[in-house]
């Protein structure tokens, strides 16, 4: 009789030792991660443009800065409830062909990361990228005092060991330089605001920033449209 009890206890030691090792495990284990968040829905739209963009010597006419400049870093989207997302990026100057600049400024893109989480790209142009440099075509956003770049052309990737700042000039910029050599008035050449001291333009936004969300690296479109006019910002071709 006693060592059947003795063999019960026993029996419970071990059961008891089970199940806290069992608790403990439990407690230690990773939780779930959770699931990544869906990729944005990515809605193509197309804007009209008052040049042929075509037209080199047109562009540069239109333009109040054209410029190489390296992207910093994303700082704000504005995306109103109905009409086109603005996005705006601190862009390091790298070489003047237009314009005068200080060594940084606000360079603001239609399109981007709308209210309804679309991520809204104009006349096929990809939001720009932090690092990256490019080659810049915009007009001066007096409301703002950003530079607004031409949809679908305004930013043009420069890649490679001739990226910026270097000899031979990449091909894009020895072109533009020939535009503007060669550029056509535009028609409100003396109507529209010009650009102001270096001095007073700005190289960040006070506006709180909201982070966007990250895009599929390889979103599908989900749609075409026409981007929706808005009270703040020019179109392709402002008139302000």
């Amino acid at each position: 009789m006693h060592a059947t009890l003795k063999s019960a206890s026993a029996r419970v030691v071990h059961l008891a030792t089970a199940a806290l090792t069992a608790a403990v495990i439990a407690g230690c284990a990773q939780p779930e991660p959770s699931p990544e968040p869906p990729a944005p829905k990515v809605v193509q739209v197309t804007s009209d443009t008052a040049f042929d963009a075509s037209d080199r010597d047109a562009v540069a006419g239109w333009a109040d800065a054209i410029f190489v400049g390296t992207v910093e870093k994303y700082l704000d989207t504005k995306a109103p409830a109905s009409g086109t997302p603005e996005t705006q990026f601190q862009v390091s100057v790298v070489t003047e062909l237009k314009g005068d600049l200080p060594a940084k400024v606000v360079v603001n893109q239609i399109g981007g990361m709308s209210h309804d989480h679309n991520l809204i790209v104009v006349d096929g142009m990809p939001l720009i990228s932090s690092t990256k440099t490019y080659l810049f075509i915009a007009r001066y956003y007096a409301e703002k005092k950003w530079l607004t770049i031409a949809n679908g052309l305004g930013a043009t990737e420069l890649t490679g060991p001739n990226r910026a700042n270097t000899q031979p000039e990449p091909d894009a910029v020895e072109r533009m330089r020939d535009a503007i050599a060669h550029q056509k008035p535009f028609g409100d050449e003396n109507t529209r605001p010009k650009l102001p001291d270096p001095a007073t333009l700005p190289s960040d936004i006070t506006d709180t920033p909201i982070p966007p969300q990250t895009p599929s690296p390889t979103p599908t479109p989900t749609g075409t449209g026409t981007p929706a006019p808005t009270t703040s910002r020019p179109t392709t071709a402002p008139t302000r």
